[in-house]
């Protein structure tokens, strides 16, 4: 499914984030904290770390720049989250393929599979908000503790090849047979970063990166 919108000019992308009370420097920033936590991994750790380690640190640094903005970082049944409460704004993480990104509206990405529950109730969420009438008669009943919210992934892919950490803040409305997010209403590119600093590389294969389902408690140390 491709996207409805794609937002990719850098004076669209800071003008439709600034709507979400978003910036893509701090989303930026996530990225670069997950990103620098992952090449401390080596061929010792677990063949899930880096992604993991990757995600964890991502939500987290997210989480702590956007506090002054009024987000807060919540765990409703175990699913980790960074939401703004006024605007009804959501946020989540996720590793995702090759196709993040990519600036092609034909070709859009997808999330690690086998999501769990929680995933789905926030992509029906956001497909209710797009489908009110594909929902008749569910008036008055709470699906989860963040009804009328939108919920938006940023999503971060590990090319090895191009060396290139690249990234987009997608809406996600479809999952797929294997439970992966794979259908966006709206996606929002931002620039890519270099994958490595200094020359570090990382061993481990980014294929068997994040967790498999997303929605556990994540124990999040605050620095500074």
């Amino acid at each position: 499914m491709q996207a409805r919108a794609l937002v990719q000019k850098e004076y669209e992308v800071q003008e439709r984030l600034s709507l979400l009370g978003l910036s893509a420097e701090i989303l930026q920033a996530a990225g670069r904290s997950g990103k620098l936590a992952r090449l401390g991994s080596t061929p010792f750790h677990p063949k899930w770390y880096p992604g993991n380690v990757m995600y964890s640190n991502s939500l987290a640094t997210m989480g702590q720049l956007l506090a002054p903005a009024g987000f807060q970082r919540i765990d409703p049944a175990g699913h980790p989250l960074v939401v703004n409460h006024k605007r009804k704004v959501a946020l989540l993480v996720a590793t995702s393929d090759g196709n993040t990104g990519n600036g092609d509206i034909t070709q859009p990405p997808s999330t690690r599979p086998w999501k769990g529950p929680r995933t789905e109730e926030a992509v029906e969420e956001n497909d209710l908000l797009l489908f009110p009438d594909m929902f008749d008669g569910m008036d008055g009943q709470q699906r989860h503790p963040l009804d009328g919210y939108e919920f938006w992934w940023l999503l971060m892919y590990p090319d090895e090849i191009n060396n290139e950490l690249r990234m987009e803040l997608s809406r996600g409305i479809r999952m797929s047979k294997t439970r992966s997010v794979d259908g966006w209403s709206e996606r929002i590119m931002l620039a890519s970063q270099p994958l490595d600093e200094g020359g570090l590389t990382v061993s481990n294969s980014p294929s068997d990166d994040g967790p498999s389902d997303g929605e556990y408690e994540v124990e999040v140390t605050k620095l500074g």
